[in-house]
Formats: C-alpha cells, sequence, structure tokens
C-alpha cells in the first residue's frame, strides 16, 4: 500500500526473512534474489546477498543415518550455494558477513571436491581408471579453497600409474609437492616421483603404497 516508503524495501528484506526462519528456504533464496535485484544500492543488498548463499546452503542434504552420506546425493543446492556464495564475495568484499561466507564457501567447496572423489571411485570400482582420472582433472584449478584438492589429486596420480600414464601422474605428483607442500600427502608424492626414478620413467607402479 506504500511502495514509496522506505519502509517498503525493509517489508520485503523481512518477508525474506520470515521465509528463511519457517525453513522456506527455496522461497527465501528467491525473495533474496528479488530484494538484491530491485535494491542493488540498498544497505541491506549485502545481506540479503549473504542470506540468499545461506539459504541454498541450508538446502544442502544432511548427513543422516538411513540416507546416504551427503556427497553420494545430488549436489544441486550444493552447487547453487556456491554460485550465490560467490556472487556475494565478488561484489561485497567489505560487508560484515563476509567471513562467515568465507566459511560457508570453503564447506561447499569441500562437499562439491568431496562429491568429484566418490563419483572417480564409482569409475574405479567399475574398472575404467580412464574416466576417473578425467573427472579428476582440473580439481585444483575449479576447487581452490578445498582443503581436499589434494586428496583428489593423489588419487589421480594414482590413477594415471595404473593406466602407465607415467607423464601425467609425475605432474599431479609435482602439482602436490609444489602447491601443497605442508600437507601430507605431499611426502607420499615425493616417495613415488623417487620410486618411479630409481625404476624407470617407463615403468607402472599400480600399488597405492
Amino acid at each position: 500500500q506504500f511502495p514509496y516508503s522506505r519502509y517498503a524495501s525493509l517489508a520485503e528484506l523481512r518477508i525474506a526473512d520470515c521465509k528463511f526462519i519457517q525453513a522456506n528456504f527455496a522461497e527465501a533464496a528467491e525473495l533474496f534474489r528479488q530484494f538484491t535485484k530491485a535494491h542493488p544500492t540498498h544497505d541491506e543488498a549485502h545481506y540479503a546477498a549473504y542470506r540468499r548463499g545461506l539459504s541454498f546452503y541450508k538446502m544442502i542434504p544432511g548427513d543422516w543415518i538411513i540416507t546416504p552420506p551427503p556427497h553420494e546425493r545430488d549436489q544441486s543446492a550444493t552447487r547453487d550455494a556456491r554460485s550465490a556464495l560467490t556472487h556475494f564475495l565478488e561484489s561485497y568484499p567489505l560487508s560484515p558477513w563476509r567471513e562467515r561466507a568465507m566459511a560457508l564457501y570453503q564447506e561447499v567447496e569441500d562437499a562439491l571436491v568431496q562429491h568429484e572423489i566418490y563419483v572417480a571411485k564409482f569409475y574405479l570400482r567399475h574398472d575404467d581408471r580412464r574416466a576417473a582420472a578425467a573427472r579428476l582433472e582440473g580439481i585444483q584449478n575449479n576447487f581452490t579453497k578445498s582443503k581436499l584438492v589434494p586428496d583428489a589429486l593423489f588419487l589421480q596420480a594414482i590413477t594415471f600409474l595404473e593406466i602407465n600414464e607415467i607423464k601425467d601422474a609425475r605432474r599431479v605428483f609435482n602439482e602436490i609437492i609444489t602447491q601443497y607442500p605442508d600437507h601430507y600427502q605431499s611426502p607420499r608424492a615425493k616417495d613415488y616421483l623417487k620410486y618411479l626414478e630409481q625404476h624407470g620413467k617407463g615403468e607402472n607402479r599400480g600399488q597405492d603404497g
């Protein structure tokens, strides 16, 4: 009834908050999106953008005993959360919600990398090592904040060894060593490179020691 009042936009935002509190996260996410689109310069636009990412985060499947682990299920909400949080972090670098958003973003990236590892292991169980290696390619470029990237790289390097792609295995082992020197996978990668040097680069090493 009072569209030109400064309280009208705040009412829109509070309605979105109410939907969030009621756990209607999909509807809340859409209302937060509409707010930032309609009021991009509003003082609370950064808050709405953050809450949109949080809404998607709340939609990520939980870890229930009677259901498969979250990384084995549909990742649509996880990807939406990552996209929304990326938009927030890029658009509002000075927001007081930035630190919380960064923590959520890393958690979301960990979940997505865990899913990629799960899919790769599915291919390995079905003896499709090339598909597994391809699935893990580029993870370090696409998920820069995840602490699980070195684990994915190590699995990829071992998979390359199993299909006798020694050059690619060396490349990935070296990426682990140079980019993640303090990670526990780094000394393991060094051991494998040392083994390859001692036994000739053409020899396939298919077991994870």
